[in-house]
Protein backbone atom coordinates (compact mmCIF):
# COMPACT_ATOMS: atom_id res chain seq x y z
CA UNK A 1 0.00 0.00 0.00
CA UNK A 2 1.11 3.64 -0.56
CA UNK A 3 -0.13 4.99 2.84
CA UNK A 4 2.07 8.89 3.19
CA UNK A 5 2.20 10.31 6.63
CA UNK A 6 -0.03 13.53 6.72
CA UNK A 7 0.63 14.99 10.48
CA UNK A 8 2.24 13.81 13.54
CA UNK A 9 1.63 14.88 17.10
CA UNK A 10 2.98 14.21 20.13
CA UNK A 11 0.75 13.32 22.73
CA UNK A 12 3.22 12.84 25.87
CA UNK A 13 7.11 12.54 25.88
CA UNK A 14 9.12 11.81 29.10
CA UNK A 15 12.69 10.56 29.23
CA UNK A 16 13.10 8.01 26.05
CA UNK A 17 9.10 7.58 26.05
CA UNK A 18 7.05 8.89 23.35
CA UNK A 19 3.67 8.51 22.61
CA UNK A 20 2.71 10.19 19.46
CA UNK A 21 -0.87 10.71 16.91
CA UNK A 22 -0.24 9.92 13.40
CA UNK A 23 -2.49 11.02 10.21
CA UNK A 24 -2.28 9.38 6.77
CA UNK A 25 -3.54 9.78 3.46
CA UNK A 26 -3.54 6.72 0.78
CA UNK A 27 -3.85 7.27 -2.75
CA UNK A 28 -7.41 7.51 -2.50
CA UNK A 29 -7.78 10.02 -0.66
CA UNK A 30 -8.83 7.82 2.19
CA UNK A 31 -7.36 8.91 5.60
CA UNK A 32 -6.80 7.18 9.02
CA UNK A 33 -5.19 8.22 12.51
CA UNK A 34 -3.23 6.22 14.22
CA UNK A 35 -1.44 6.29 17.90
CA UNK A 36 2.04 5.02 17.92
CA UNK A 37 4.43 4.04 20.95
CA UNK A 38 8.40 4.30 21.04
CA UNK A 39 9.91 3.19 24.01
CA UNK A 40 13.45 4.54 22.73
CA UNK A 41 14.98 1.04 22.97
CA UNK A 42 14.50 -2.68 21.63
CA UNK A 43 14.24 -5.93 23.35
CA UNK A 44 15.76 -9.00 23.47
CA UNK A 45 13.67 -12.40 24.29
CA UNK A 46 15.27 -15.69 25.46
CA UNK A 47 13.58 -19.49 24.94
CA UNK A 48 15.83 -21.51 27.60
CA UNK A 49 15.63 -25.37 26.11
CA UNK A 50 15.72 -27.69 28.86
CA UNK A 51 16.20 -30.86 26.64
CA UNK A 52 14.55 -31.41 22.49
CA UNK A 53 10.62 -31.10 24.64
CA UNK A 54 10.57 -28.82 27.47
CA UNK A 55 11.52 -25.17 28.06
CA UNK A 56 12.07 -23.01 30.96
CA UNK A 57 10.05 -19.87 31.82
CA UNK A 58 10.14 -17.39 34.43
CA UNK A 59 7.24 -16.16 37.05
CA UNK A 60 6.92 -12.71 37.10
CA UNK A 61 4.88 -9.55 39.01
CA UNK A 62 4.29 -7.24 36.37
CA UNK A 63 2.91 -3.17 37.31
CA UNK A 64 -0.90 -3.30 36.13
CA UNK A 65 -1.36 -6.77 36.01
CA UNK A 66 -3.20 -8.69 39.26
CA UNK A 67 -1.21 -11.88 40.11
CA UNK A 68 1.62 -13.68 38.46
CA UNK A 69 2.61 -14.00 34.81
CA UNK A 70 4.67 -17.04 33.23
CA UNK A 71 7.37 -15.60 30.29
CA UNK A 72 10.23 -16.63 28.92
CA UNK A 73 13.14 -14.29 30.32
CA UNK A 74 13.00 -10.81 28.43
CA UNK A 75 14.12 -7.42 28.90
CA UNK A 76 15.34 -4.11 27.42
CA UNK A 77 18.84 -3.71 25.25
CA UNK A 78 20.71 -0.69 27.22
CA UNK A 79 22.49 1.87 25.61
CA UNK A 80 25.43 0.59 23.57
CA UNK A 81 24.71 -2.44 24.10
CA UNK A 82 24.32 -5.32 21.79
CA UNK A 83 21.61 -7.97 21.47
CA UNK A 84 23.38 -10.95 22.48
CA UNK A 85 25.21 -9.06 25.21
CA UNK A 86 21.46 -8.25 26.40
CA UNK A 87 19.90 -11.34 26.59
CA UNK A 88 23.11 -12.99 28.23
CA UNK A 89 22.13 -10.61 31.01
CA UNK A 90 18.46 -10.86 31.22
CA UNK A 91 19.15 -14.67 31.45
CA UNK A 92 21.22 -14.41 33.81
CA UNK A 93 19.20 -11.68 36.21
CA UNK A 94 15.72 -13.72 35.22
CA UNK A 95 16.69 -17.50 35.83
CA UNK A 96 20.39 -17.31 37.62
CA UNK A 97 21.68 -19.50 34.72
CA UNK A 98 23.96 -18.53 31.67
CA UNK A 99 23.71 -20.39 28.83
CA UNK A 100 24.76 -20.89 24.90
CA UNK A 101 22.71 -18.28 22.68
CA UNK A 102 21.99 -19.12 19.57
CA UNK A 103 19.90 -16.03 17.35
CA UNK A 104 16.52 -17.08 16.15
CA UNK A 105 15.98 -13.52 14.00
CA UNK A 106 13.58 -10.66 15.67
CA UNK A 107 10.22 -9.32 15.05
CA UNK A 108 7.91 -6.47 15.92
CA UNK A 109 5.16 -7.58 18.10
CA UNK A 110 3.20 -4.74 17.57
CA UNK A 111 4.32 -3.02 14.63
CA UNK A 112 1.03 -1.38 13.65
CA UNK A 113 1.35 0.59 17.22
CA UNK A 114 4.77 0.01 18.80
CA UNK A 115 8.52 0.89 17.92
CA UNK A 116 10.18 -1.84 19.22
CA UNK A 117 11.85 -4.72 17.77
CA UNK A 118 13.12 -7.91 19.84
CA UNK A 119 15.80 -9.84 19.14
CA UNK A 120 14.82 -13.59 19.68
CA UNK A 121 17.46 -16.16 21.25
CA UNK A 122 17.30 -19.77 22.45
CA UNK A 123 19.91 -20.84 25.08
Amino acid sequence: MAWKKVDENIIYSKNNITFKEISYSYKNGKQIERVSLSLGRNAVLIIPLIDDARYMMCVQQRPGRAGMTYEFPNGGIKSKEAPKEAAQRELIEETGYEGDLHYLGEFYPFQSALDLKVFVYTA
